[in-house]
């Protein structure tokens, strides 16, 4: 639709929707980190999301790509929603 109306747009995050997009780097934040931890000799990750919808998908990707790369299967890694509400991570 946008396209039709010849509106300039931006996807904000990350998209499989095709267009120009703004990153702001949490897929390959997540990455490095959880590469951190591994290099450290942690093996048993678990993520905590929910905190905003929009960022969940790019972090997980990121940790996601990190234990494959290491041989370890992201299906095992434990995921806690606190949906949106702080007093859930507790």
């Amino acid at each position: 639709m946008l396209r039709q109306r010849n509106l300039p747009y931006y996807l904000f995050s990350e998209s499989s929707l095709p267009g120009p997009h703004i990153l702001l780097g949490q897929r390959m934040a997540a990455q490095a980190q959880t590469e951190r931890l591994l290099k450290q000799g942690h093996r048993y990750i678990a993520l905590l999301s929910g905190f905003d919808p929009t960022t969940d998908a790019p972090k997980r990707a990121g940790v996601h790509a990190a234990l494959s790369a290491a041989g370890i299967d992201p299906a095992g890694m434990p995921d806690f929603s606190c949906h949106g509400k702080e007093s859930e991570v507790y």
